[in-house]
């Protein structure tokens, strides 16, 4: 999945707002076209042998900050891997987040192994690391949003 995430949360009805991934954040990646199958997608999974650089990461049309390759020796690569850790000291103080997913096909979007965004034009389920989103892609950077309600059981 490709992709740049950005968190801002609001406390309670307060209009003050808190980024917790601010543009050009560092991002560990991967983008070798290899299958992570689900592991990849929980905290306690070591990506210290991945690569990192600075949002935004794609394939260099001129607006990033980080340039991935397209391509390995088998061809075109379909999946990419990205993943960044956010630390809250009290993670009670927020009542919402907005999470906003920069992209150009598309992607899905998981926090501590629960996806908590899928784009609309992914198909529903398991997608396969091999797998292309197909059809008519929307434009580049197309954003994605949705609003989490922070329960405890997704961000804690």
């Amino acid at each position: 999945m490709r992709g740049l995430l950005f968190l801002l949360i609001t406390a309670g009805l307060l209009p003050a707002q808190t980024t917790l991934v601010p543009a050009g954040s560092v991002w560990k990646y991967l983008d070798n076209g290899s299958n992570q199958g689900t592991a990849w997608r929980t905290p306690a999974f070591s990506d210290a042998a991945w690569p990192s650089g600075a949002a935004e990461l794609g394939f260099g049309d001129g607006d990033e900050a980080t340039v991935i390759r397209r391509t390995n020796t088998l061809g075109s690569i379909a999946t990419f891997y990205f993943r960044k850790t956010i630390t809250l000291t009290n993670n009670a103080q927020f009542g919402t987040y907005r999470l906003r997913l920069l992209r150009d096909d598309a992607g899905i979007v998981y926090f501590n192994g629960t996806e908590v965004l899928r784009s609309p034009n992914m198909p529903a389920g398991e997608v396969a690391y091999n797998a292309y989103t197909g059809g008519t892609a929307p434009p580049d950077n197309t954003v994605d949003t949705t609003n989490l309600v922070n329960n405890g059981l997704i961000l804690s």
